[in-house]
């Protein structure tokens, strides 16, 4: 099973990600954005990964789906955290029907409180973050036409967790062809 997890930042998906306790089943999907601005010798920020992100998608709409697709050929699960382009999520439904989409939904004002803590971001560079997932990705659509479940995560992080640590072991108890 694929279980793709989607939202805005600082809407609590990789909060959501740890609480499940799955940690060799779990993709990043900046994980090799970042690892290409590491090898470049560039600072790693929200600008420099979205510019990179926006000029590999550029060049190829598709170009982590073998990447996610093979990671996932030796589990029984895998989740991908923080996939923003609707085409991909697609590719990958088509090629692995077995994939739920859940969203983490917060309010923007949550979200920021979030970044400000974990990023020490200020609120203009909150809205540039904004900006961009609204312009330059395909979040909208994700939510629109692609969303299973949503998961409203403007309560506590205890609440979060919970509901983390109960799909977490969902998973775990996946028989071997992924299916409960």
């Amino acid at each position: 099973m694929l279980v793709i997890l989607v939202g805005r930042s600082g809407a609590g998906k990789s909060t959501f990600t740890e609480a499940m306790n799955c940690p060799d089943n779990w993709y990043v999907s900046s994980k090799a954005i970042i690892e290409e601005l590491q090898r470049r010798n560039i600072k790693v920020t929200h600008d420099s990964i979205h510019a990179l992100a926006v000029e590999l998608y550029k060049k190829d709409s598709y170009w982590q789906v073998p990447r996610i697709l093979a990671e996932l050929k030796e589990k029984k699960f895998l989740i991908l955290d923080g996939p923003r382009q609707a085409c991909e999520i697609k590719r990958l439904i088509e090629l692995h029907p077995n994939t739920l989409v859940i969203r983490i939904e917060a309010d923007a004002y949550s979200r920021w409180r979030r970044l400000k803590d974990r990023d020490n971001i200020d609120f203009e560079s909150f809205e540039r973050i904004e900006k961009d997932e609204t312009k330059e990705t395909e979040l909208e659509e994700v939510f629109k036409e692609l969303v299973d479940i949503t998961i409203k995560n403007n309560g506590s992080i205890e609440r979060l967790q919970k509901i983390a640590r109960i799909f977490g072991n969902l998973l775990k108890n996946l028989n071997s062809n992924g299916t409960l």
